[in-house]
């Protein structure tokens, strides 16, 4: 068999995957969307209701927890014997295999959770203004109701700093990308040990940073970014800054925003054609 990307065969796989599991998928969409229905319902009886600060937090919270937890889901077919030969023994390569998954672990599922949140923010957040509107009537203020507004997900409307929004979407589809490698890795309770796996690997890389290369630095801290240095002056003068080539440090901030997803859904390519059931 070719094991490079034809796009009929691939044509053909994801039509199989969605037969499969079409079924599977519908019953999340109605599961997520009642989530938040329920979720939004407590907000509104407990007082806050559908504020931005609300929607901002269902949104991510959501985003993350459902996202990694489907992701670790996607080649669960592998934990069973039976499954996993018939999985691996498709007639398809391994990359076709790789991007259907990836096609409907990371795209379908990022505009179906989308379309699910503003479908249901959305009237939720009319009903809401609607009560706190009564309410704030019925209690005799004298001032103007200030009605919550629909939240732009994508953008982080206050401040001048980079945009906060962006850059969660961008720490998401890294982190997610690390529950589909867990997927292929761990063939059993595939999240939890993922989950332990990412915090192990954090804590060895704050105590490296910690006892073994912040000793080995001069007086100081980091200035402005992880590739300059500002010297402690002991009262010598004006701080010094040792700052590396620009061209490092665009580099550097590039392959951190946007270099840890693909390279783990090449890992995770790499670690399917090695894989053995």
């Amino acid at each position: 068999m070719n094991q490079s990307f034809l796009i009929n065969r691939w044509g053909l796989l994801m039509g199989k995957h969605w037969s499969e599991n079409r079924k599977k998928y519908t019953l999340g969409i109605a599961a997520i969307a009642s989530l938040m229905l329920l979720w939004y319902g407590f907000m509104m009886l407990v007082g806050p209701g559908v504020d931005e600060d609300i929607q901002t937090s269902t949104y991510f919270v959501g985003l993350f927890v459902i996202g990694c937890i489907y992701a670790s889901l996607l080649f669960a077919d592998l934990a069973d014997r039976p499954k996993g030969i018939s999985y691996l023994s498709t007639p398809a390569s391994h990359l076709e295999k790789v991007l259907c998954n990836l096609f409907f672990g990371v795209i379908i599922f990022f505009l179906s959770y989308l379309a699910i949140y503003y479908i249901v923010t959305t009237p939720m957040l009319a009903l809401s203004n609607a009560v706190r509107e009564a309410k704030f009537k019925a209690e005799g203020n004298s001032f103007t109701f200030v009605k919550a507004q629909l939240i732009n997900v994508f953008h982080y409307g206050r401040g001048n700093r980079e945009d906060m929004f962006y850059m969660l979407h961008l720490v998401f589809f890294a982190v997610q990308s690390t529950f589909i490698l867990g997927s292929v890795y761990f063939t059993r309770f595939s999240f939890i040990k993922t989950v332990i796996a990412v915090l192990l690997v954090w804590l060895f890389l704050f105590l490296f940073l910690a006892k073994v290369l912040g000793p080995m630095m001069p007086d100081g801290s980091y200035f402005n970014g992880l590739t300059n240095w500002s010297l402690m002056n002991n009262g010598d003068g004006p701080n010094k800054v040792i700052m590396l080539p620009k061209w490092i440090e665009s580099t550097t901030t590039f392959l951190f925003k946007f270099g840890f997803a693909p390279l783990f859904w090449m890992v995770t390519y790499f670690r399917l054609k090695e894989k053995e059931i």
